[in-house]
């Protein structure tokens, strides 16, 4: 969910977070739970709880984390709001990338460490020779 708001109520689940970008000015109020809010270019983290108010001082991404579940107005006119696309998120993308960096570069090595397999193949091209006592159908008898 994206939009531009005035004025906005939003309840974020325990553990998940929203991405607010483009919220210089805005004002966040806390109206139930307990949050953490972090904003780019900013050092500093804050908690907030239930009756807390903040006032967001960069034009860039902030991020309010619910450590329990949140009740928050947003009040700003320019703010774009997301749920989700949290560090969580963002770290599950990470990792995935990583992953597959990690799984390509195992077939690069599997690749290089065995040049005589290239060439050939699991399934045999020309076909096996039948042994002549079994093409024939007899049987030696062991006597």
């Amino acid at each position: 969910m994206e939009r531009m708001l005035e004025t906005l109520e939003v309840t974020i689940p325990q553990g998940r977070t929203l991405r607010i970008r483009n919220a210089a000015g805005t004002t966040l109020r806390l109206l139930d739970g307990a949050g953490w809010i972090t904003e780019e270019d900013d050092t500093n983290d804050y908690i907030l709880d239930a009756g807390d108010t903040r006032r967001i001082g960069t034009r860039g991404i902030t991020l309010v984390h619910a450590f329990r579940e949140v009740r928050v107005t947003i009040e700003s006119g320019m703010a774009q709001v997301e749920l989700g696309g949290g560090y969580r998120e963002y770290a599950a993308a990470v990792w995935m990338e990583q992953m597959a960096a990690v799984v390509r570069a195992a077939g690069r090595k599997m690749w290089a460490w065995n040049p005589p397999f290239r060439a050939r193949s699991a399934i045999p091209t020309t076909p096996m020779p039948i042994p002549s006592r079994l093409a024939s159908g007899s049987r030696r008898s062991t006597r």
